[in-house]
């Protein structure tokens, strides 16, 4: 309060009054009030003190009634500021004018940056703020950016390379945009660690290549004994093994997918990237280079000079007298083996540069190689390699192989041995009458691979598309059952089953999807929904049609959807039938053993099933001499349906003298020997 004089009927005096709105006073017995300082205000006259300005407000004047609001965006860190430089950007935002003498210049804060409360470019840079800890903008884990230019962030494939922090940070000694590589004379050796390169290691290289050539001459001995219908013990072992490679490379395939792996699950993964040809923490920059260019090259080469050293081991042997010469359809078979078991792998490494993963910043980086951006020139080096090992190996081999298949009965049929002996890796695995499934099986893995090429960003999709592959070829596995031993029918049903499975375990990981993945599920869904109640509803029109279409119901007519294909005609099969018949009684028993001998399980299975329909359908059962030995009783007779029912005899008709003998039942009653 301050004292102002009084004048009244009795005289003139003073009195104590409050302050007025802006002024203030702090000591006893005052005959004015201050102006509220700068950094406070007052909005009314009472008793109080000047109030400080409260956060997102400061005052540069004097005695003033209400603070000034700091610009949009921007707010105080305290309370009482005193001026409007000291005003800084929200909470979300980052003051990029670089000047403390002006005003704040807050812009969002990309992705991969946090920025507290007054967070500033020179703050980031710097890693420290003298408003303290709190205020100090930081790159997060995971991401990475450039001391040059901070603001612009880029996604890390692996978090242990990016630390985050202050920018420019990479973990261990990794570098490069963004922290992708290892020095020269280094490698990388998993969990952000760069290794040093060894005599040992390259010599560990230069041994391998070697085993690997050495390895290819042995297959040509040993991948090509002789092979029949058959499934021994031996071959299903191999068989197995084969399957075991490809289980593994499918399982590398899979970890390449953008899932945010639980530290665990991506050690394992990682190690599975190996089957394909993610070897770099193998050291192999030690002997292909430590520019990632090279080392792509070096990896597509592989292949082709696999054929070549093998064809050039054929010519040699043909040149040297000495030597024994190699076989053509041998040299031949080997190929497409060696092609064969590392299809997968081809596929995936064709497929490297094509798999390019987003940046905040807009910008793209090859996900094998994140040093890399997409669309440079070192990455169009690497499409072009890619480009050619697609084309001629991926493709090329895989039309060969689909030529292959289509041509083989003809080859089988005109007595073109030389054909099938050379494409025995694509169909000595599988039966007789299945011989093609070689060809959609090699699909398999690159099918796999595409899911991360076509959907880099989104995790959620490419577990979708996965899964939907996967389980095409559980279908397909078990309705055709083409192993040709029945272990390895089960094997390879339980292991496609497994990976189902666990792409859908995977899902688990992945956060929930939002945008354009939400609306594209969204959209899956409405399909599949729509599939579920066309086929139901498929199904009941054609069980309305069956009403008025008295073909439908049994007959040689019957629609051919219902029976998926139209019905064969019993005059041409009793044609056929009856040559064939003819041409088993002219051999005799022992060449029918001998033919018989060389036939594979399936194919055995399915004459006794053929033999088990004539027995019971065709030849009299009057005659129990032309029951087949080795045919079960489980079989029901089709005329069991239609014959006339025939009362069991009683106890006591079975203890009376034996009746005459009857006539012949018709043709359509069932005789009591019959029954039984």
């Amino acid at each position: 309060m301050y004292s102002t004089p009084l004048q009244d009927n009795v005289g003139n005096t003073y009195v104590c009054q409050a302050c007025p709105a802006g002024t203030q006073q702090l000591s006893a017995g005052a005959v004015e009030c201050d102006a509220c300082p700068s950094g406070t205000f007052k909005a009314d006259q009472s008793v109080d003190e000047c109030a400080p300005c409260l956060s997102g407000y400061y005052q540069d004047e004097l005695g003033t009634l209400a603070c000034k609001k700091c610009p949009e965006g921007t707010t105080t860190l305290l309370l009482g500021t005193k001026s409007g430089l000291a005003c800084g950007c929200d909470e979300g935002s980052i003051d990029v004018s670089g000047d403390l003498s002006t005003p704040a210049l807050c812009q969002p804060c990309m992705e991969g940056l946090t920025c507290p409360t007054m967070s500033s470019l020179e703050n980031l840079k710097a890693g420290s703020s003298p408003l303290g800890p709190t205020t100090v903008p930081q790159v997060e884990a995971g991401y990475f950016t450039t001391a040059a230019d901070p603001l612009v962030t880029f996604k890390c494939v692996n978090t242990l390379d990016c630390p985050g922090g202050t920018p420019g940070t990479c973990g261990g000694a990794l570098e490069g945009v963004p922290c992708g590589d290892c020095p020269q004379g280094t490698f990388y050796a998993g969990e952000a660690s760069c290794d040093e390169c060894s005599a040992g290691a390259v010599i560990a290289w230069i041994v391998s290549l070697g085993v690997v050539l050495l390895g290819l001459i042995g297959a040509y001995h040993f991948l090509n004994s002789p092979v029949t219908a058959k499934a021994s013990t031996l071959f299903s072992t191999t068989c197995a093994i084969g399957m075991m490679i490809n289980l593994l490379q499918n399982l590398g395939i899979i970890g390449t997918m953008s899932v945010p792996w639980p530290v665990d699950l991506a050690g394992f993964f990682s190690f599975m990237e190996v089957f394909t040809f993610d070897i770099d923490s193998l050291a192999f920059a030690c002997i292909g280079g430590a520019q990632p260019v090279w080392r792509y090259i070096f990896t597509v080469c592989f292949f082709p000079v696999g054929i070549l050293w093998l064809a050039l081991c054929g010519a040699v042997s043909r040149c040297i007298p000495r030597l024994q010469s190699w076989d053509p359809v041998k040299v031949r078979s080997t190929i497409g083996q060696f092609l064969q078991v590392g299809f997968s792998t081809m596929s995936s490494t064709a497929l490297v540069p094509l798999v390019c993963y987003s940046h905040p910043s807009g910008q793209r980086s090859n996900f094998k190689n994140p040093n890399i951006i997409c669309g440079s020139e070192p990455h169009t080096v690497m499409v072009i390699f890619g480009s050619l090992l697609l084309a001629f190996g991926v493709c090329g081999f895989l039309a060969l192989c689909a030529w292959l298949a289509y041509m083989c009965p003809t080859f089988s049929s005109t007595g073109r041995y030389g054909m099938i002996q050379s494409s025995r890796f694509l169909l000595g695995r599988f039966r007789l009458d299945v011989w093609w499934y070689g060809v959609p099986l090699l699909l398999r893995g690159p099918l796999l691979a595409m899911s991360a090429v076509i959907f880099p960003d989104s995790a959620a999709i490419q577990i979708f598309c996965c899964q939907i592959i996967l389980i095409f070829y559980i279908c397909v596995q078990v309705y055709s059952w083409p192993w040709k031993a029945p272990m390895l029918n089960i094997v390879d049903f339980v292991t496609c089953l497994a990976l189902a499975i666990l792409v859908v375990l995977t899902g688990l990981y992945v956060p929930e999807v939002t945008g354009d993945t939400l609306r594209a599920v969204q959209t899956c869904s409405m399909i599949l929904l729509g599939i579920i109640f066309g086929v139901v509803g498929l199904m009941i029109l054609l069980a309305i049609a069956a009403l008025f279409h008295r073909a439908a119901i049994g007959s040689q007519q019957e629609l051919w959807i219902m029976t998926a294909g139209r019905t064969p005609k019993p005059s041409s099969i009793a044609d056929d039938l009856h040559t064939m018949i003819t041409v088993l009684q002219g051999m005799t028993g022992e060449e029918l053993k001998d033919k018989l001998g060389a036939l594979g399980i399936y194919d055995l299975k399915h004459l006794l099933l053929g033999m088990s329909v004539l027995s019971s359908e065709v030849i009299s059962a009057k005659d129990p001499s032309c029951r087949p030995k080795s045919l079960s009783s489980g079989r029901v007779s089709s005329k069991a349906f239609t014959a006339k029912v025939v009362k069991a005899p009683s106890t006591s008709a079975a203890a009376s003298p034996p009746m005459p003998e009857a006539e012949e039942p018709a043709q359509d009653e069932v005789t009591k020997s019959e029954l039984v």
